[in-house]
């Protein structure tokens, strides 16, 4: 019998970033080699500090309460948004993650 699959999407911020910290290094690990980062990531309690101050900005996707996947924009002196960043920590359910994600963004 299949589990039925339960999605939410929760915007990233200062409290609720915790919850994501495993996904987030997950990432780190990933930058260089899957999205080819010439840099170095932000160590976690830097990014916490980046999503507290509003420089960073984002969504995470949960399923069946388990993060899964992050969307992280900015805003620029502009006005526009500029989408730096999809991650997911599996490929698996990938181009629905990414789907629901972009959708709750825009």
């Amino acid at each position: 019998m299949n589990e039925q699959l339960i999605t939410e999407i929760e915007q990233i911020n200062f409290k609720t970033s915790h919850e994501i910290e495993e996904l987030y290094k997950n990432f780190c690990e990933r930058a260089y080699k899957d999205y080819k980062f010439e840099l170095e990531p932000l160590e976690f309690d830097k990014f916490q500090n980046c999503i507290s101050e509003g420089i960073l900005k984002g969504f995470y996707l949960k399923e069946n309460s388990v993060p899964k996947a992050f969307l992280i924009y900015t805003t620029e002196l502009n006005q526009s948004i500029e989408l730096n960043l999809i991650h997911s920590i599996d490929n698996e359910n990938i181009t629905e993650q990414r789907s629901a994600l972009v959708k709750h963004f825009v």
